[in-house]
């Protein structure tokens, strides 16, 4: 439950925690479906007055509370799964300009010039002065 508790900072943070619910609700399902089958078979040893050890069905009303514990705080997650999600996004816009910034910094430093004999946009890159031209058409 260490990954619930997390202070998620970057966007990996974020895609760990919803990978991390994920896998989460596919345990739960899982354990839910054997809970259902204790239940049932707890339920036949008492429809057929099946002598069973008061431990047994100690447990098993134990784990009936478990199991809706496990639900409600299911239920939470859910509900703050949507938040996880807005924040996500807010952190995948955050990467998009960082990386718009990055690649207009880096486009400031190339000069761009049209040549109307070529009729298109030349790239001078470092190697300009060399007489090495990048063509983008």
């Amino acid at each position: 439950m260490a990954t619930l508790q997390l202070d998620r900072r970057t966007t990996l943070d974020f895609v760990a925690y919803l990978e991390f619910l994920d896998s989460l609700n596919d345990r739960i399902a899982s354990f839910d479906g054997r809970v259902s089958y204790v239940k049932q078979i707890c339920q036949l040893i008492e429809d057929f007055s099946i002598k069973a050890a008061d431990e047994d069905l100690q447990s098993h009303s134990l784990c009936l509370r478990l199991v809706e514990e496990l639900r409600e705080m299911w239920r939470k997650c859910v509900a703050e799964r949507d938040k996880a999600l807005d924040q996500l996004d807010q952190h995948i816009k955050m990467d998009i300009d960082v990386v718009t910034s990055t690649i207009l910094e880096i486009n400031g430093e190339i000069k761009v010039d049209t040549f109307p004999s070529i009729g298109h946009a030349v790239v001078m890159g470092p190697d300009a002065s060399k007489g090495k031209l990048l063509s983008v058409s």
